[in-house]
């Protein structure tokens, strides 16, 4: 992936903690490409020139411009008459950024994620047992729903089907497959089902160790990460699904 590619990435992976403005998206998008063609740390832009990218008013532009400066995004500065410099700041204060508004959304909406209740491994399991047929029930799920969620995993190229084909993966993949067998399984119960449908294999794992990256998860813990990254992670496939609505 090209720098700039990163970069845009990057910004998208802030935008799914913390959104901003459309108009602050907008004149990101229009410094981000200045910056490209001029390949300098700081770069001139006049407002007629932002104006035209953006179809942002010149207030509109001040205003905005504030608003990427107080999220770490950009930096600007005025030159009197002429335009005004610009620089691109993310690179430097993404990762604080981030974590800031982290905490801020663990610790204020992780429980408006999702359903849950003192979820553990020993829950993680049983479902999975549900749906090899080991176990007779879980919860109030029915047979209709085991094997929708069976069907929506095998699609994925995820579903192992019995507990020794789990364990050959070890203990980590096999957490792993616990947690997003578990997500896929709140999913199909919620209106998000028809969402299931989009997605592929790659995509979910990737939205699912971008959530281990989010959290600052190098190794689970099987005992006190499960239901931080469950929530997370379904509540960035959430907003993923009502961004392309």
């Amino acid at each position: 992936m090209s720098k700039n590619g990163a970069e845009i990435e990057e910004f998208y992976n802030l935008l799914s903690i913390k959104p901003l403005p459309t108009g602050a998206i907008a004149l990101w998008h229009a410094l981000n490409f200045l910056q490209t063609r001029y390949q300098t740390e700081w770069f001139t832009a006049a407002n007629r020139t932002l104006e035209s990218f953006t179809g942002l008013s010149r207030q509109s532009i001040n205003d905005n411009r504030n608003i990427l400066k107080q999220n770490g995004l950009a930096d600007f500065k005025s030159n009197g008459t002429k335009a005004s410099s610009y620089k691109l700041t993310m690179s430097n204060n993404l990762q604080v950024t981030l974590q800031d508004n982290l905490q801020n959304t663990l610790q204020n909406n992780l429980q408006n994620a999702c359903t849950l209740n003192k979820l553990n491994y020993i829950k993680l399991l049983s479902l999975f047992k549900f749906l090899i047929k080991e176990k007779g029930n879980f919860e109030n799920l029915t047979e209709k729903d085991r094997v929708g969620i069976v069907s929506t995993l095998e699609r994925l190229d995820l579903f192992a089907k019995d507990i020794d084909t789990l364990n050959v993966l070890g203990e980590e993949q096999k957490n792993n497959y616990l947690i997003i067998y578990w997500c896929i399984k709140e999913l199909y119960l919620s209106s998000f089902k028809v969402y299931l449908n989009d997605i592929d294999e790659q995509f979910l794992k990737n939205k699912y160790f971008k959530t281990l990256e989010m959290l600052s998860i190098e190794k689970i813990d099987i005992e006190t990460d499960i239901q931080d990254i469950v929530c997370y992670f379904i509540k960035t496939l959430k907003r993923e699904y009502e961004v392309k609505k």
